[in-house]
């Protein structure tokens, strides 16, 4: 139920692994951004049972919080150490992702020797002072900052889009800021039960409510407004059906 605590089970899913894949992982140097989007591809492709999919860049953003460009930078650089292939699928479609097993085809980039600026002061007399190191210390942490704040924005804009999208899906719209908070809630809370991908999860509850309506001729009293349906009445759950052979992309 959305805001109880986490609580991961083995039988609620789980993605299998060899010892040998993490014990090489283990010693392959990746950024934090690149692992971030290589568990992702774990969790789509062998957390499902298959060894590669389709990922849209939004599904990376939203699994991992970076936004857009650093999820595709760290793509990238994973590609370029051949630990993943990348297909490109055209025609808007999803790239699709694949992780190559065979760690011996991996290529780790060397590391960078890091060579300090210097910056040189002559002194009166004609004589050179020792090399002053540049402090690139509170550079490196406002940039840090920036970046996180940037990240943050981004997710929040994209969520609210996403929100949007879904509120103007319902059949029965009213009381919008409050519903739109409530969508906003549950793509964060992101619900077992709509995974992989909770916007085409909830867009599926929508149109299984609207079959139920076309069915019955009828409207439940307490489904009308539409803040009753995705706030904490939770109504949606009662329109849902497995989403999961149905969803692969945003």
């Amino acid at each position: 139920m959305v805001g109880m605590a986490p609580n991961p089970q083995l039988e609620n899913g789980f993605t299998r692994l060899s010892n040998e894949i993490i014990e090489a992982l283990a010693r392959l140097r990746l950024s934090g951004e690149e692992n971030q989007c290589l568990w992702v591809i774990f969790r789509q492709t062998y957390g499902w049972g298959k060894k590669e999919d389709q990922i849209s860049l939004g599904q990376f953003s939203l699994m991992t919080g970076l936004i857009k460009q650093h999820v595709l930078r760290a793509l990238n650089k994973l590609s370029s150490k051949t630990v993943i292939t990348i297909t490109k699928n055209g025609n808007g479609q999803p790239n699709t992702y694949k992780f190559i097993k065979d760690f011996g085809k991996w290529k780790p980039l060397p590391k960078k020797v890091q060579v300090p600026k210097m910056v040189k002061d002559v002194t009166k007399n004609g004589n050179e002072a020792l090399p002053k190191m540049v402090n690139t210390k509170e550079r490196k942490e406002k940039k840090e900052k920036g970046d996180s704040m940037a990240s943050s924005k981004a997710l929040d804009r994209f969520l609210k889009d996403k929100a949007l999208e879904i509120y103007e899906a319902y059949p029965r719209k009213a009381d919008r800021p409050n519903s739109l908070k409530s969508i906003e809630k549950i793509l964060r809370a992101y619900p077992v039960e709509l995974l992989p991908c909770p916007v085409p999860g909830l867009k599926t509850v929508i149109r299984n409510y609207q079959k139920h309506l076309e069915a019955e001729g009828t409207e439940k009293k307490f489904i009308i407004q539409s803040n009753n349906f995705f706030g904490l009445a939770e109504r949606w759950r009662e329109s849902l059906q497995d989403p999961r052979a149905q969803v692969s992309t945003w």
